[in-house]
């Protein structure tokens, strides 16, 4: 019974299951075993065929299966290859794949156009191909091409293509390595960028540059001539006025005479205006900075303006915080247009009534080191409906039309007030109720100057600002001017002011009075005069190793447009007088020329 011990575990189970004794069989218990046996067989046999039957349908289904697979990849690669064909074949870009040997597997449309043959064709198409670096400088394309057959990606180089018909064009070429699954590179694919129509369109826009330019320079040509040409004569109608009004008057030739000047002064006003709009435009203003005090700034503009305020029956008052430094550092000259203006306008529309200038200082929003001035022109004036404020800095724009007709202007003026305002890195702001008044707020940026002891000199170069206390002495000048009317008014003012001259007519002229007289105390120079014009002859006077080549030249001009001032100084001018010449003007330059300069 020991080989029944052994018997299998799973024999055991089922002989329990069908109620055998193992232990001690039997002729029936051998019966029922048999009878077991067999029927496992048969099961076995059965069980044998369904898993034949099974695996024979299950290898047809796979085989259907693997060929149906390999039909729906076939059409699936089939499918992206040709929306890949369609995509890469609509690129205007040109697109190729070369072969080691240098033939040509593939080629889109754009392709073909660029090489003007078809792929079947195309055999040593690298060798077409010049190749630059970003100096200029040729390179080997057969280096370069096998750089892209090792594996490098080469991005965007310019090169030139030869066509078959010697036609050349410029490209820009990448080349990418082909490779299989293996990574083993099998070619090089070529991506071309024609820049035929780039290179046109960058010739095109540099001559559209050129043009642009040249229209701006000849817009301000244009523009300064107009400036001189209307100025010139300006200055002698203006300049005779103020000469007239001299002279002994009844009350009705007077009041006659004021009226000529107050036209021309608005007619004065009118082509200021029009020339600053037109040099922002032109984007010709430059700002200086120079030292000058807020306080003088806000008193000349109410003194300025305090009798055409009186004529309205309107006071002008001024308020100067203790906060807003003695001196500041900034574009006085703008600083104070940008007043003048406002102020100006509250007095034109305020009438019985009142104008407050107002000034403070406020630490920078982004620098507490440096200050903000923040002026105010606040009137009691007509105000300005609230539909209408947004209009107000835009060019020619006024409140309305009947604004025009009864007090007249450009309406130009808020517009290049905000302007310069921007430029200066400030800001404008306008509160106004209508009926009640206008409050004009902006803000400019500066820098401030350490006090100075009350006997150092001013450094401040504007005329506005210099207290000059030499006593008046007669000079005796030389005038460069070659129109008549204007020598005749510049005569007759420095005469009034107790002054002798002598009259010229062009640089060349100046000289020859130097070299032969030497008792000018100052040259007064017109810039613009025939033979020799006024720039020309300072720089040839101060080139001079003589006694008079230091002698004092102030600048007479009726340009506005380009930067004169700066021009006229480079020039060795020490002085600059702007036309129309206004009495006051020529009184205060020449205060300026040192006693006993006669040479």
């Amino acid at each position: 019974m020991a080989d029944r011990r052994e018997m299998h575990k799973t024999l055991k189970r089922q002989l329990r299951r069908s109620g055998i004794d193992a232990t001690n069989p039997d002729s029936e218990t051998l019966e029922k075993l048999l009878d077991m046996v067999n029927k496992s067989m048969h099961q076995a046999d059965e069980t044998r065929y369904t898993l034949e039957r099974s695996m024979d349908l299950s290898s047809k289904e796979m085989r259907t299966l693997y060929d149906d697979l390999q039909e729906t990849s076939a059409k699936l690669l089939e499918s992206e290859q040709s929306k890949l064909e369609s995509v890469i074949g609509s690129l205007e870009q040109g697109v190729c794949a070369v072969s080691l040997s240098g033939e040509i597997l593939f080629a889109n449309a754009a392709a073909e156009r660029l090489f003007g043959f078809k792929p079947s064709r195309g055999r040593d198409i690298i060798k077409r191909i010049t190749i630059y670096d970003n100096r200029g400088e040729r390179l080997n394309a057969s280096k370069i091409t096998q750089r892209a057959f090792s594996g490098e990606t080469l991005n965007d180089h310019a090169a030139i293509l030869t066509k078959p018909n010697r036609r050349s064009i410029n490209i820009a070429v990448s080349l990418t390595p082909l490779k299989e699954s293996d990574g083993q590179a099998t070619g090089v694919v070529l991506a071309i960028q024609d820049l035929t129509e780039h290179k046109q369109n960058l010739k095109d826009l540099a001559e559209a540059l050129r043009n642009a330019n040249a229209a701006v320079d000849a817009k301000s040509a244009f523009l300064a001539t107009m400036s001189h040409e209307i100025r010139t004569p300006l200055n002698g109608v203006i300049g005779m006025i103020e000469l007239l009004l001299t002279t002994k008057l009844n009350s009705q030739q007077t009041e006659y005479v004021e009226i000529a000047k107050r036209s021309g002064d608005s007619l004065l006003s009118v082509i200021n205006d029009i020339l600053d709009f037109s040099k922002i435009e032109a984007g010709q203003i430059e700002l200086e900075a120079i030292d000058f005090s807020p306080r003088q700034i806000v008193e000349d503009a109410a003194r300025t303006l305090s009798s055409k305020a009186l004529k309205t029956s309107t006071h002008i008052s001024t308020d100067i915080e203790d906060s807003v430094p003695p001196i500041c550092s900034g574009d006085m000259g703008r600083i104070r247009q940008v007043l003048l203006n406002l102020v100006g306008n509250a007095v034109k529309f305020t009438k019985n009534g009142a104008v407050k200038i107002s000034v403070s200082a406020h630490p920078h929003p982004t620098d507490p080191h440096r200050p903000s001035l923040h002026f105010s022109v606040s009137d009691t004036g007509i105000g300005i409906p609230e539909d209408r404020i947004e209009y107000l800095f835009r060019p020619f724009a006024q409140v309305d039309a009947s604004t025009t007709r009864k007090y007249g202007g450009t309406g130009l003026g808020l517009a290049i007030s905000s302007e310069l305002v921007s430029m200066m890195g400030g800001s404008i702001s306008v509160e106004s109720f209508e009926g009640q008044g206008t409050i004009f707020t902006f803000i400019v940026p500066v820098t401030t100057t350490l006090l100075r002891r009350s006997d150092d000199p001013d450094p401040v170069e504007n005329s506005t600002l210099r207290d000059v206390k030499r006593p008046e002495v007669p000079l005796h000048l030389l005038v460069a001017e070659d129109s008549k009317t204007n020598q005749i008014v510049i005569k007759s003012l420095l005469e009034t002011l107790g002054h002798t001259c002598k009259i010229v007519e062009d640089g060349e002229e100046v000289i020859d009075a130097l070299e032969g007289n030497n008792s000018f105390d100052a040259v007064l120079m017109d810039c613009m005069m025939p033979n020799l014009d006024g720039y020309d002859a300072t720089r040839a006077i101060r080139s001079r190793t003589t006694s008079w080549s230091t002698i004092p030249i102030v600048a007479l001009t009726a340009n506005a447009l380009s930067d004169d001032k700066q021009k006229c100084l480079e020039a060795g001018m020490t002085g600059y007088l702007a036309k129309p010449i206004t009495r006051d003007a020529l009184l205060d330059e020449l205060r300026r020329v040192p006693v006993g300069q006669g040479l």
